[in-house]
């Protein structure tokens, strides 16, 4: 959420830790992260898709229904 309210120290944080990874690769459960690490050329992961499996379409309302038709409890 960052990213919207304050892109600029934002981008100065997300290129800080970029430069901290031993790899660039992350797991995170913010989609926002995930588009922002990638601009750095650092590939992210949802948590959920670990979880649950790759959703077809990146948004919060379908990983979220996704994770709800996928239940096995």
């Amino acid at each position: 959420m960052l990213h919207v309210t304050a892109p600029e120290k934002s981008r100065k944080l997300c290129e800080l830790r970029n430069k901290q990874f031993m790899k660039k690769n992350i797991v995170t459960y913010c989609n926002g992260c995930i588009l922002a690490f990638s601009k750095l050329g650092t590939k992210g992961v949802h948590i959920l898709e670990l979880v649950f499996g790759k959703s077809k379409k990146m948004s919060v309302l379908n990983r979220i229904k996704f994770v709800m038709e996928n239940q096995k409890c």
